[in-house]
């Protein structure tokens, strides 16, 4: 005769939420905390702390700040960080419009936030200029080789950091 019949484990609520927050939450590992913090949490990870197109969180985290591009976009087009934001009725700012296509495609900005660094003041005219410039950077070799090199100054200089 064989020792009495083993009772299935009944799973806790604690459980449950164990391998619900292991399965949803744990996998975003997003890092809150000052400038300092999260300084010292990108060098712990070394090599780890990277962009994933799949995580825009990540995207924020690891990329150039809005004011770091606006210098590196101004810098690119050779004028100053007042010119680039200054505006000009019925003319195209082409560095203003670049830097606002760096600030979504490698920061994940905010249109607001945006806005406010380029010196715009309505939040729906940078939708519009982040679409048309995205479109030009994949029609125009010329204008996609320069924004590729203000990226690459703009990684160089975060890889630095």
């Amino acid at each position: 005769m064989s020792g009495p019949a083993q009772l299935p484990q009944r799973k806790t609520p604690r459980d449950s939420f164990d391998s619900v927050f292991k399965a949803i939450v744990r996998p975003l590992k997003p890092v809150l905390g000052s400038k300092e913090f999260i300084g010292r949490v990108k060098q712990r990870l070394g090599k780890n702390a990277r962009v994933e197109e799949e995580k825009p969180e990540s995207r924020r985290l690891f990329s150039p700040g809005l004011d770091q591009i606006v210098e590196a976009t101004a810098r690119g087009y050779g004028k100053t960080i007042e010119e680039l934001k200054r505006r000009r009725r019925g003319g195209e700012n082409e560095a203003r419009m670049v830097a606002i296509y760096l600030g979504r495609q490698l920061g994940g900005h905010k249109h607001e936030d945006i806005g406010k660094t380029v010196g715009l003041g309505k939040t729906s005219s940078m939708s519009s200029a982040y679409l048309l410039m995205k479109e030009r950077v994949a029609k125009e070799k010329d204008l996609h080789r320069r924004v590729r090199r203000i990226e690459e100054v703009l990684i160089k200089s975060k890889q630095r950091t």
